[in-house]
């Protein structure tokens, strides 16, 4: 390292975290709200006479960019 200068280059930036966008190929799911940023939650319904499967109304963007889990799908009610 020479005297006066930084120990690291590039200097370290940060970057915000989002998930990527959500793509709901169902007729029947319900996108409700969307938040693709970091901790932003996206949240679905069904129409009467379904169900969500798995039966997780949101899902969570986390640190990573990722969402949490996958899609739920809309299962009907027998």
């Amino acid at each position: 390292i020479t005297p006066g200068s930084w120990s690291s280059t590039p200097v370290p930036r940060c970057e915000l975290v989002t998930c990527p966008p959500l793509e709901v190929a169902s007729r029947h799911l319900r996108l409700l709200t969307l938040n693709n940023s970091y901790l932003g939650a996206a949240t679905f319904s069904c129409p009467l006479g379904y169900s969500l499967s798995p039966s997780i109304p949101s899902i969570w963007c986390d640190h990573t960019g990722a969402w949490s889990a996958p899609l739920p799908s809309c299962q009907i009610v027998r």
